[in-house]
């Protein structure tokens, strides 16, 4: 049913009705959408009366003229008389109306909003409002009630001889029409009055029923009749006696309330095997499972004694269950002690006439025994219209990547020390041995994408309250969802998003179902901890939480975070905020996001056949974890060493994240630094995706090992998961380490340089007089756009699959939540050339290994001029061969090489950014070694130089194709070596048209007579050309102009060596070309 949002109903009802009755054709308004045909009493079960029969019990649909004589709203000049429950268990609802009646301020009458109060007599319609996901609901319904006729008049006060009662809730005075209507009107809010019915039971198993407890509905029943904020303590609970062992603070939190005119409430509830109308009494004569209301609280001193006594004024409003303890109705105690009625009497609000002897249902009890009594307490601040309170109401929601979920329990669980207690955790960057690399500790991988609001005050302001209410799940048939707040105080010069939980720069924070934070003035130090990351809320979490008395400092920033216990967890809600100064609130603008899905794969039967470009399963970057001492305090810190270097590393997919100048506006043009989160998602389970050959190896070795420590390690760490960062360097560079002005110049001279030239020669003497220096890249030489990528290769050239990959790339946006689909980013038609190794002193980032679900790499402060990428258009104009390209490289993997699985990468951002996935089908890695057996140096070594490793290279297209090889060794396994001699551990590649034809420039070798026709030597510019200058570098290139024909039936033979023999150690080799290609091992060539 549809509901207004205002009466407008009733006035147009009233407004036919009043035409009709001038032409004597009037009828009483009948709600054609609430009646007993259309919702009908349906017979409820397990409840202490016989199931109902509505043709043996006599319920009729009445008006009110019809068993009463003088209907009325409002009968009772206390207020409220005796209550009578129905014959559902209604009786928490009947409690909350007796309590707003009994509100000094007459807030019962706010709830109806008919205009006129005899409107219902003459038309037989009467509306009322509910507060509803934050805003007013008006229900217009008619006035037919469902009444019984079983029970005798005798019991009812009634001017009407007719015998009888109304069958759901109303008071004894059959006169007071406020609580059925009210009821009736509830009911169709909520669908039925079936829906009324709510008992705290428990199976006959000892476990509670699924029925949502009392509490619960008492709470958000408050909420909708009134509109304030309201919350519940648990007097039982174990931490509330450990924090108030005397209740002193709640003593005074119950005055503070009682004076703002707020509504208390109190019950002692008890479980029941059985769902009953019928309440028991305690042995003090306190009715179990009844609201009982807090109307006064008095504290007198007592002369001959060094205590006070604490009073507490309740009434009763259920007609039965009168206290039999001290200071009850007549009690001796009254008599004991004179001197404190007299001072009752001097106070009006106590009406100790009334209270004495117990009229009305009023009487006193001292605190203790009401701490004794009673276990819950409901709490409700009433906003009244003439306090000066200035009230904010934000509405947002949880939805998609918003619906981020609370903190993280594996982050939770190792800050739990004593060096985090009362600080603010922040990711710190740790040292690398022998590089300039640095690991970053682990971050909230989702945290920052919960809804964000920023609050500022002009000036200090005390008494704020915060209350986070969600949308009322029920009247979808829903349930509510766990929620919590942190208020986090942000410094001057802290950043403008929080990234991550705020343990140690708490305010002020609310949790579901935990009622001890209402009464403390300060978080209490790991309540977070405990409720918001562990979960320990109960099973029917409360609708609303809040928080009191939070005190805003002026011109502070503070950011208010709300979430979720489990994310996906999609929902609205609505922030409200009551302060008794002006405040601005905003909403934080969320962080951009880009989202790319990749695999990582290993099929040792594919790489042994002709599919190894499908090998992207490289591993982490390091591999080994050693102690080391900081620089600076010399603290001990765990950190990845570059002992366990990774070379297969550059097969994994990597991702080029950089800004488009084009997409940024002037304000962001402006910003000189950007925050990156970087968040990888494993989205397959490690067990099934595994390698099966690799997952045996391990096993067997685990099982081997499981006595010692790292056989533990060695099998958990393949299934980790985790990110590396870094800058993409110079295309043209890459290959000869120096700039690209000297790249090109060392490479293609006008007479092709070889082992034995005088240009070898020249280095050859320099390298002897310093024998430390190996030249290494200028590092902040603008990056080159490589001559291999030309534009319109990907356009061209790419595969189906890649262009599947590419439609996978979304951007993500709070402002564009209700776009059903996401607009997708072209495709660059440049790239970068991939990261083979990263060197000691480039800049580089990784992630800690320490989770098999997720990686998180958070990069503060990186300089905009890293990723800023220029107009592609004037760039191509302006220097189309040497085009440099910005950005950063993101390397995800996993903790072991050769482990499959499929991930999700997410990279947020504060400004616009762009993320693709590097075009895998355009090049190939292949990690190679020198060992002892094929180090066997250059051509100068005649008999075995031709048994180094040899990589054969199959160029598929009917047209020349552009390729570049880059032969790379890393410099932290080579930097001694190339010390101790520098000219023997020069690097340098052949290239021979087959393995037939492995023929240097100026070999004489007789033409064979049979067999194809294979070229003798490639020609580069026209000229022959078979091998690279050797130079004393670490990575050397191919010429930018090589071009191969196709591979009829030979391949190409590529054979890296070393100047001299005996020089052992890892290399990649890689191959980037324009067409299709294969490029595989000696090894699998063979096999193929």
């Amino acid at each position: 049913m549809d509901f207004a949002s205002d009466n407008s109903l009733e006035e147009c009802v009233i407004g036919v009705l009043s035409k009709q009755q001038n032409e004597s054709q009037f009828d009483l308004y009948e709600d054609p959408n609430f009646n007993q045909t259309t919702h009908p009493i349906v017979p409820l079960k397990n409840r202490s009366q016989p199931t109902l029969d509505t043709e043996s019990e006599a319920v009729e649909w009445l008006r009110p003229q019809a068993f009463t004589d003088a209907p009325e709203y409002f009968t009772s000049s206390s207020g409220c008389g005796i209550v009578r429950v129905g014959d559902i268990n209604d009786s928490w609802l009947l409690g909350v109306f007796a309590a707003i009646a009994m509100h000094p301020d007459n807030l019962i009458e706010n709830v109806f909003a008919s205009e006129s109060l005899e409107a219902f007599k003459t038309y037989g319609i009467f509306t009322c409002r509910f507060y509803k996901n934050a805003e007013w609901i008006y229900v217009t319904t008619d006035t037919t009630l469902a009444y019984n006729q079983s029970l005798p008049s005798a019991q009812m006060k009634a001017s009407s001889t007719d015998s009888g009662h109304v069958f759901f809730g109303s008071t004894l005075d059959r006169n007071e029409m406020f609580i059925p209507f009210l009821e009736k009107a509830y009911a169709k809010l909520h669908g039925s009055y079936q829906s009324l019915h709510a008992s705290d039971t428990i199976k006959s198993n000892g476990n509670s029923s699924n029925a949502v407890p009392t509490s619960v509905r008492i709470l958000e029943a408050f909420v909708d009749c009134t509109g304030a904020t309201a919350y519940r303590i648990d007097l039982q609970d174990e931490r509330f006696g450990a924090i108030d062992p005397d209740g002193s603070l709640l003593w005074k939190k119950m005055e503070r309330l009682v004076k703002k005119k707020a509504i208390l409430t109190t019950q002692c509830k008890q479980l029941t095997l059985q769902s009953t109308t019928l309440p028991t009494e305690t042995t003090s004569g306190i009715l179990r499972n009844r609201q009982y209301i807090v109307l006064y609280t008095k504290q007198i001193g007592l002369s001959e004694e060094s205590n006070v006594l604490r009073f507490v004024k309740l009434k009763n409003v259920w007609g039965r269950g009168r206290w039999k303890g001290d200071w009850g109705p007549n009690d001796i105690k009254w008599d004991e002690y004179a001197h404190v009625e007299a001072n009752f009497r001097n106070d009006s609000e106590c009406e100790i006439h009334k209270s004495k002897s117990g009229k009305d249902g009023l009487f006193w009890m001292l605190y203790e025994d009401f701490l004794q009594t009673f276990n819950e307490l409901f709490c409700v601040n009433i906003v009244s219209e003439h306090e000066n309170v200035y009230p904010y109401v934000i509405p947002s929601q949880w939805i998609g990547i918003s619906a981020a979920g609370g903190p993280s329990k594996s982050l939770a669980l190792g800050r739990g020390t004593s060096q985090l207690e009362g600080k603010k955790y922040r990711p710190t960057e740790h040292f690398i041995e022998k590089s300039k690399w640095r690991w970053i500790s682990e971050s909230e991988p989702s945290w920052h994408r919960n809804p964000q609001f920023r609050l500022t005050a002009c000036e200090k302001t005390s008494n704020v309250v915060i209350s986070l209410l969600q949308q009322d799940s029920r009247l979808c048939n829903g349930e509510n969802v766990a929620i919590h707040f942190v208020l986090e105080r942000l410094q001057p010069t802290q950043r403008s998003i929080s990234y991550d939980f705020p343990r140690g720069a708490i305010v002020a924070e609310a949790h579901t179902n935990d009622s001890i934070d209402v009464l403390l003035g300060a978080p209490p130090l790991g309540s977070a901890l405990n409720i918001g990351i562990h979960g320990t809320t109960r099973q029917f979490p409360d609708r609303e939480i809040l928080r009191e008395d939070i005190t805003l400092e002026a011109n502070t920033v503070y950011h208010l975070i709300a979430y979720t216990d489990t994310p996906k967890m999609e929902l609205a809600f609505f922030l409200r905020i009551f302060s008794p100064k002006p405040l601005r609130v905003e909403r934080v603008p969320p962080m951009l996001t880009r989202i790319q899905h990749g695999r990582w794969r290993y099929d040792r039967e594919a790489a042994q056949a002709d599919e190894w470009s499908d090998t992207t399963a490289g591993g982490p970057l390091c591999r080994n974890l050693i102690t080391l001492r900081h620089p600076r305090d010399q603290s001990l810190i765990s950190s990845p060493a570059c002992s366990g270097e990774n070379l297969s590393w550059c097969k994994n997919p990597q991702f080029w994240v950089y800004i488009d100048k084009a997409s940024l506006d002037d304000k962001q043009l402006k910003v000189t630094h950007v925050t990156l989160k970087i968040v990888l998602w494993k989205t397959s389970h490690h067990r099934m995706s595994a390698n099966t050959t690799h997952r045996t190896r391990v096993t067997v070795e685990s099982k081997a090992n499981s006595h010692t420590e790292d056989g533990r390690r060695t099998s958990e760490k393949s299934h980790l998961i985790g990110i590396t960062a870094v800058r993409v360097s110079t295309n043209a560079g890459d290959g000869c380490e120096c700039s690209a002005d000297e790249a090109a110049g060392l490479l293609m001279k006008k007479e092709t340089a070889v082992a034995g030239t005088p240009a070898l020669v020249h280095y050859k003497k320099k390298y002897r007089q310093k024998t430390h220096t190996f030249q290494r890249e200028r590092m902040r030489s603008p990056t080159k756009k490589s001559h291999i990528l030309r534009k319109g290769v990907l356009r061209n050239g790419t595969s189906k699959s890649m262009k599947k990959t590419y439609s996978q790339c979304e951007i993500v946006s709070a402002d564009a939540i209700e776009q059903t689909e996401f607009p997708k980013d072209p495709i660059p038609s440049h790239f970068p050339s991939p990261k083979l190794i990263v060197k000691p002193e480039e800049w580089c980032r990784v992630s800690r290994y320490n989770n098999s679900i997720w990686g998180c790499l958070f990069l503060k402060k990186i300089p905009i001029d890293w990723l800023l990428l220029q107009n592609e258009d004037t760039e191509i104009k302006s220097s189309k061969s040497n085009r440099s390209l910005a950005g950063l490289l993101i390397v995800p993997s996993t903790g072991e090489s050769e482990i499959e699985g499929t991930f999700e990468l997410q990279v947020d951002s504060t400004v616009p950014i762009q993320c693709h996935l590097l075009p895998q089908y355009s090049y190939r890695n292949c990690v190679g070694k020198w060992n002892e057996n094929n180090a066997k140096g250059c051509h100068l070594h005649a008999d075995e130089w031709q048994n180094n490793p040899k990589f054969f290279l199959i160029i598929k297209s009917v047209r020349p194709a552009s390729v570049r090889i880059t032969l790379t060794r890393s410099e932290l396994e080579w930097s001694r070596k190339c010390k101790q001699d520098a000219v023997g551990s020069m690097i340098g590649f052949y290239v021979f048209p087959s393995a037939h034809r492995m023929h240097r420039i100026g070999d004489t070798v007789p033409l064979p007579k049979k067999g194809p026709k294979i070229p003798f030597m490639i020609h580069v510019d026209g000229r022959p050309w078979s091998e690279t200058d050797f130079l004393p570098l670490y990575s050397v290139t191919s010429p930018p102009s090589l071009t191969l024909t196709a591979t009829i039936t030979d391949p190409y033979v590529i054979l890296p060596a070393t100047y001299a023999a005996g020089k052992c150690g890892q290399f990649v080799l890689s191959v980037q070309c324009d067409a299709d290609f294969t490029f595989l091992s000696e090894e699998q060539y063979v096999n193929l």
